[in-house]
């Protein structure tokens, strides 16, 4: 929903900004698709401040653009309109500090989520009753009580174990 509600934004504030530098053909808010996408990839932190600045960028000797544009001189020159500054580190900054609250709760959920299934998992411990029973069985197999049994008993010793649980 967030990044709906910024793409709809983006391609509102910036659709007919020239594109030149970081906005380009694979990176710019001409339409929605391309203005998720765009997001998206700023959302991982990626040259999101040289798509701000390119936004922002106004009129000048290395840059040729129109303050406004009509239909007419885009059908014939293409996208020219210069950036807004105050729009566009409001829109940029304000994004990147949501994303980053969230990106930062949702990788935060992700390390409380694992560790409350390790925490589960470590909860089922065996019982006093079962530890017992192996005990038990364990002395039948180890006669002279020197903790050592053979490696093939200990399948029988399972089984026993398994059967009398059950």
């Amino acid at each position: 929903m967030f990044l709906f509600v910024y793409s709809v934004l983006g391609v509102t504030i910036f659709s007919g900004i020239k594109q030149d530098g970081a906005i380009s053909v694979h990176a710019n808010f001409t339409n929605f698709h391309n203005a998720i996408i765009t997001l998206f990839r700023m959302a991982t932190g990626e040259s999101w401040h040289e798509l701000m600045y390119d936004c922002a960028r106004q009129k000048s000797i290395v840059f040729e653009c129109l303050a406004t544009q009509d239909y007419y001189s885009m059908k014939e020159f293409g996208r020219m309109e210069c950036g807004n500054q105050v729009l566009a580190y409001a829109y940029f900054i304000s994004f990147m500090i949501i994303v980053s609250f969230i990106f930062l709760n949702l990788f935060i959920a992700i390390i409380l989520e694992s560790f409350n299934t390790s925490q589960n998992e470590e909860g089922l411990k065996i019982g006093q009753q079962t530890l017992n029973q192996f005990s038990e069985i364990w002395s039948e197999f180890d006669k002279k009580g020197k903790g050592f049994i053979k490696y093939h008993e200990l399948e029988q010793i399972m089984n026993r174990l398994i059967s009398e649980e059950s």
